[in-house]
């Protein structure tokens, strides 16, 4: 019988647990990278681990590329932090993901597993908030629903929105956790930038609306934003027309825990704010 990976992982895992040896395989398994990261911790210069928390198409490709500006931070992909190790395991494998001293880690709210977004791993760490409003998010995942091939309704969009930015307002408050709403960031991105490098500890004392493309990789759909709007290399706040959106709108401005949320987070009603302008 052919197993693909995932079916083949869990085979295996079963065949372990009812053999009672899964304890001690998985021990041995993670036992290498506990005992490097253990001697990175203790003798070597310590590194500091970002993480930025968002639904998808909130911004996160932009942010992460506008923090990469300053000298000890490297662009690097879309990365899993929701790892459920020791704290020894989890610092080698987030210092093994860039030489630089601070460490973005930028891993968005997925659709299989949005209702538990974010589980934090056991390291320690500082933690960016990143939110959007619901109108572009959902316009946004429209779109990358089209190029991978996903269909969802709005109310589905809205419910993943709704939930994951419920989850991250419980976050707002917790000690080491700064909020970023995307439309200051596209307003105001010299003021917002500088303020989160303060933040984050960055040797970067200047804000920036500019970036770079990454040196590594490309930017793509699953992985990052794969759109042409970041590929201009500079921050972008442009004025949409919403006037075919009126069915979305309506789903969002009779929706009370959309827009409680929203006055929580100061998220601004883009689309009154389009019509009135």
């Amino acid at each position: 019988m052919t197993y693909t990976k995932d079916k083949f992982k869990n085979r295996f895992r079963t065949i372990l647990q009812s053999t009672g040896l899964f304890s001690p395989v998985r021990f041995l398994y993670y036992l290498p990278g506990t005992i490097v990261g253990f001697l990175r911790y203790h003798f070597l210069k310590k590194k500091k681990f970002v993480l930025i928390l968002s639904t998808m198409r909130s911004g996160s490709t932009l942010f992460k590329a506008l923090l990469s500006n300053a000298p000890d931070i490297e662009q690097i992909p879309e990365a899993f932090f929701q790892i459920q190790n020791n704290k020894y395991y989890t610092y080698n494998r987030f210092s093994q993901l860039s030489s630089n001293e601070i460490v973005i880690l930028k891993e968005p709210s997925h659709y299989p597993t949005f209702q538990s977004y974010p589980q934090f791993p056991n390291v320690e760490f500082k933690s960016l908030t990143l939110v959007r409003n619901p109108l572009d998010t959902v316009i946004s995942l429209r779109k990358m629903n089209k190029e991978l091939g996903i269909n969802m309704t709005d109310e589905e969009l809205l419910n993943y929105w709704l939930t994951t930015t419920e989850n991250l307002l419980k976050l707002k408050d917790r000690e080491n956790n700064m909020t970023v709403v995307y439309e200051d960031l596209v307003t105001r991105p010299k003021q917002i930038t500088k303020a989160v490098f303060q933040f984050i500890g960055s040797a970067q004392q200047d804000g920036v609306d500019s970036y770079s493309k990454p040196k590594k990789y490309e930017w793509e759909w699953k992985k990052d934003d794969g759109g042409e709007i970041i590929k201009s290399l500079k921050v972008q706040n442009i004025k949409k027309d919403y006037s075919n959106e009126g069915q979305l709108i309506e789903l969002i401005s009779t929706n009370k825990k959309i827009l409680d949320i929203m006055k929580k987070f100061n998220i601004p009603n883009i689309w009154k704010e389009t019509t009135q302008a």
